[in-house]
């Protein structure tokens, strides 16, 4: 899942964008509900596919699907703030992957106990 992540940041620039819209979006008042909203579906959906690969052995059952989903979210948004800040333009797209990397072979590990 986290590697689906990478992949959508990388083949669509755009889907960074729509992340920090919504961030955008839940600051104002009238929209907070509807933002929080769309949020947890999405986080729903992905919680589904992290339960889909503890139940097929891939993700360990010990992990909270909801929170892992969250988790791969925050990470993937965050890594992406934080090459923005530290990395030039031509060289943020490579470090996001092998950062992005480091957290999938975290998620892998903790499969593997």
């Amino acid at each position: 899942m986290a590697s689906a992540l990478v992949r959508l940041h990388r083949d669509d620039p755009g889907a960074f964008s729509v992340s920090r819209l919504t961030c955008d979006l839940a600051r104002v008042p009238n929209l907070t509900d509807l933002v929080r909203d769309h949020m947890r579906d999405w986080l729903g959906l992905l919680a589904g596919l992290v339960s889909r690969a503890q139940t097929d052995g891939d993700l360990p059952p010990t992990l909270d699907a909801r929170d892992l989903a969250a988790v791969l979210v925050a990470a993937t948004d965050g890594l992406k703030d934080l090459g923005g800040l530290i990395d030039t333009p031509s060289r943020a797209r490579r470090a996001f992957e092998r950062r992005i990397d480091v957290l999938v072979r975290l998620v892998d590990a903790s499969s593997a106990r």
